[in-house]
């Protein structure tokens, strides 16, 4: 009895075709896993990283399953920071064994050898580090975290090491936009994927100071339509000294 042979077809294509205007269905999901984050940043819209009414278990993977039902494939989970869940790990293989295409946001600062050598065996589809600076001052002047710059690093290297599919981004605000060429320049050593955007957006308790970090507009355009060009520094001063 002969096995029947299973076609392939190009991710590109297979994309395109799901995407189709003919499906009418919530193809793609992201979800704030988590308010919880081991980071400070001057920028989050949240107000505050604490675990106030979080879902269970059980009630993650019920949502997981209406998804599922929904007809929804790629989902992506960010929080606050999803590896500050401690069952995040159970989350992910619940949803991965559903047959969701994932992706995961994460600062990369708790990621240890352990949990990457796991998602190794079970790779999402595209792993997303925030590389806010390319040095130790301007990472940690916006994370709000001593010692956070050297654990971005070494994330990056072990994703690297175990061949997970990786990304780096950045936020480009008036603190690190100095750094744009070198952080750039440091992903293309690496032959990874790179994006950047530049959107701050208010608290979502109504306080506007992360507003005060945004570019001026025509530094956004050199960002939109040129970052080829030297993008310069901003004389940007921070209203009070952080201690990182």
């Amino acid at each position: 009895m002969s096995c029947p042979k299973i076609s392939k077809e190009e991710y590109k294509d297979f994309s395109q075709r799901i995407h189709s205007p003919k499906e009418r269905k919530p193809l793609c999901g992201e979800w704030e896993i988590t308010l919880k984050c081991n980071h400070n940043c001057i920028h989050c819209y949240y107000s505050e990283h604490k675990a106030k009414n979080e879902l269970e278990f059980k009630e993650v993977k019920h949502i997981i399953d209406q998804l599922y039902e929904e007809g929804c494939l790629w989902l992506s989970f960010t929080g606050g920071e999803p590896f500050a869940r401690e069952d995040f790990l159970k989350i992910y293989t619940y949803a991965k064994e559903k047959g969701f295409i994932i992706t995961i946001f994460t600062n990369g600062t708790l990621l240890t050898e352990k949990i990457v050598s796991y998602l190794a065996q079970y790779p999402p589809f595209s792993m997303e580090i925030t590389l806010n600076g390319i040095t130790s001052q301007t990472y940690e002047s916006i994370s709000g975290v001593a010692g956070s710059f050297s654990r971005v690093k070494e994330a990056i290297s072990l994703l690297l090491k175990y061949r997970l599919p990786l990304t780096l981004k950045s936020n480009f605000m008036r603190p690190n936009i100095s750094e744009f060429d070198r952080i750039k320049k440091f992903a293309e050593g690496l032959k990874i994927n790179y994006r950047f955007d530049y959107f701050i957006d208010a608290r979502i308790n109504g306080n506007r100071s992360p507003c005060s970090l945004r570019l001026a507009p025509k530094k956004i355009m050199k960002l939109e339509y040129d970052p080829t060009r030297e993008i310069g520094a901003d004389n940007y001063q921070p209203a009070h000294a952080q201690s990182v």
